[in-house]
């Protein structure tokens, strides 16, 4: 039962960045990295990925961060938006 709420969560989480991030988009995730390896058919080549899997994710920025087509508007200037603090004890890595 646990990891069935774990997948619809993180089914939940895909859904919601599928529907409001785009590329250039700033987002902050919380999770773990989990790499897996594999060896490749064609050239016996040993391969590797590494994925993020998300346990929270917070969307920074505005809504239309991202979208605008050609950028800032002249005079416009970029205020960051708050976001939470990160101190390095907090990088697992």
């Amino acid at each position: 039962m646990a990891r069935q709420n774990r997948v619809a969560h993180r089914r939940r989480l895909a859904e919601i960045v599928g529907e409001y991030a785009r590329k250039g988009s700033k987002l902050y995730i919380e999770g773990k990295l989990q790499t897996s390896s594999w060896e490749d058919k064609q050239s016996s080549e040993r391969k590797y990925r590494t994925e993020i899997v998300a346990r929270d994710i917070i969307l920074l920025g505005s809504r239309d961060n991202g979208q605008k087509a050609g950028g800032e508007m002249p005079g416009e200037q970029s205020t960051p938006e708050p976001a939470a603090a990160v101190v390095d004890d907090d990088i697992p890595f």
